[in-house]
C-alpha cells in the first residue's frame, strides 16, 4: 500500500476466492488517486478471539487452515495530519499449500461483524489539496448516479477554517480530510449508520483506537453532496465551519463535555450569534424555560424541540464568549475535556470547570444566561 505496488498487494489475496480476488483488483483501481503515509494491519486476537471456530472452516475445503481474528487497520492519508485512522476489518485468512492469504472480508457480516468501508470501496477516487485540506471524491460522469460537489468546496473550507480560528486558533498540523459521499448508499456505509443522504449535510467523523483508551483518531469531514444542492456558498461555508469546530476540538474534548457546549460552539462559529435572537423569540412567546438544554433534548422530540435545544446551546455559548472572551472559553473547554473516567456526574464536572473559568458554577451561569434572554 505504501509503495503502491499492485502485484505485491494482490499476492496477499487468495486466488481460489475468485469473487473476492476480483473485488480486490477493482479496489486497487479505485485507489488510483489515493496515497498513504502510513499503513499497517494487526491481528487483534484479544478482541473477539478466532471467529473461524464458529464453523467457518467448512466453507473453504481447499484450505488446510482457516482463521478469522479482528484485523485492526491503521492508516494515515499522505498529507493528512492528526493521528492515524483505526478501523476494524474481518478478514478471513486461509492457508493453502503452506501459504497464508486473505480469502474474504464479509463472512460474518450477517452477524454484525462488518468490515469498515471507505470511499475507495465504491468507485474510483480522486484527490485535491488546498493549504489545510485534502479532498477525496469520485469523478462523476453521465449515468453514474454520482452527485457533484460545489466546485469551490476547498475555498469554502478554507474560509470556514478562518472563522474557526477566531475562536479556536489551535488547529492540528497537516491537512484535514474531506470525504464526499456522492453515490447512493455511501453515506450510511462510511458512517456505519442508517441515514437519508438528502436530510444530512455533513458530519465530523473519527475512528476509535481501543488500544489507547478509546481515543478519537483519524478525524475527517464527511459530506453528502446531495444535501448541498441548492444551498448558497455562505450556508455551505457555515456548515463546513460548524463541522470543523468538531474536528479541531476533538482532541480537547471528553465524555463530560455536554452537547449544548459542543453543538453550541459549532453553531456559534458557523452561523454567528443567531441563537440569542431565536431564544428571545421563545421567551416572548412564553416557551423559554430558562434552563440549559440536556443532552437528550438534542435527539428526542420533534424537529421544533430539537431545534430549540440547538438554538439555546448556541445562545449559551455566545453569552459565555461575549462576557468572558474566547480565551477563557477555551480554558473552560479544555478543563472539562480532561475529565475522563472519574467520579461524579456530567453536571458536576461542568460546574467545576465553570467555577475555574468564571468563578461561578452551573446554576449561577444558567441564571445569568437566562437573565440576559429576558425580552
Amino acid at each position: 500500500m505504501l509503495l503502491h505496488d499492485k502485484p505485491a498487494f494482490l499476492s496477499t489475496v487468495a486466488r481460489s476466492s475468485i469473487g473476492f480476488y476480483a473485488a480486490q483488483k477493482k479496489l486497487w483501481r479505485n485507489l488510483g488517486g489515493v496515497r498513504f503515509s502510513s499503513y499497517s494491519l494487526h491481528a487483534a486476537w484479544d478482541r473477539q478471539g478466532d471467529l473461524a471456530q464458529n464453523g467457518l472452516a467448512g466453507a473453504y475445503p481447499e484450505a488446510d487452515a482457516v482463521t478469522l481474528p479482528v484485523t485492526e487497520i491503521r492508516y494515515r492519508l499522505a498529507g493528512a495530519g492528526g493521528t492515524p485512522a483505526v478501523e476494524d476489518d474481518y478478514y478471513t485468512f486461509t492457508r493453502e499449500r503452506g501459504r497464508w492469504s486473505i480469502a474474504a472480508d464479509n463472512d460474518f457480516s450477517y452477524l454484525g461483524f462488518a468490515s469498515s468501508r471507505n470511499l475507495w470501496d465504491f468507485g474510483r477516487v480522486r484527490t485535491e489539496r488546498s493549504r489545510h485540506f485534502l479532498l477525496l471524491y469520485h469523478p462523476c460522469g453521465v449515468g453514474t448516479g454520482c452527485v457533484e460537489l460545489p466546485g469551490d468546496i476547498l475555498t469554502l473550507a478554507e474560509r470556514g477554517l478562518a472563522q474557526v480560528r477566531r475562536v479556536w486558533p489551535h488547529i492540528p498540523a497537516g491537512r484535514i480530510p474531506i470525504v464526499s459521499a456522492s453515490r447512493p448508499g455511501e453515506l450510511s456505509a462510511l458512517l456505519d449508520a442508517t441515514l437519508d443522504p438528502k436530510k444530512y449535510v455533513a458530519f465530523a467523523y473519527s475512528t476509535t483506537d481501543e488500544e489507547h483508551g478509546l481515543a478519537n483518531t483519524g478525524a475527517r469531514i464527511v459530506l453528502s453532496p446531495e444535501a448541498l444542492v441548492g444551498r448558497s456558498s455562505a450556508v455551505v461555508e457555515g456548515i463546513l465551519a460548524h463541522e470543523l469546530v468538531h474536528v479541531v476540538t476533538r482532541r480537547a474534548s471528553g465524555p463530560f463535555v455536554p452537547v449544548f457546549i459542543e453543538e453550541g460552539l459549532a453553531d456559534y462559529v458557523g452561523f454567528g450569534d443567531a441563537g440569542t435572537a431565536y431564544v428571545q423569540g421563545l421567551a416572548s412567546s412564553g416557551q423559554f424555560t430558562g434552563t440549559l438544554p440536556r443532552d437528550d433534548q438534542f435527539q428526542a422530540g420533534d424537529r421544533t424541540s430539537i431545534n430549540n435545544a440547538y438554538q439555546e446551546g448556541e445562545s449559551a455559548v455566545a453569552y459565555f464568549i461575549n462576557r468572558y472572551g474566547p480565551a477563557r472559553f477555551r480554558s473552560f473547554y479544555r478543563t472539562l475535556g480532561r475529565a475522563r473516567i472519574v467520579f461524579g456526574t456530567a453536571r458536576r464536572h461542568v460546574d467545576e470547570a465553570l467555577r475555574r473559568a468564571t468563578g461561578a458554577g452551573y446554576s449561577a451561569f444558567e441564571r445569568a444566561w437566562a437573565g440576559s434572554i429576558a425580552p
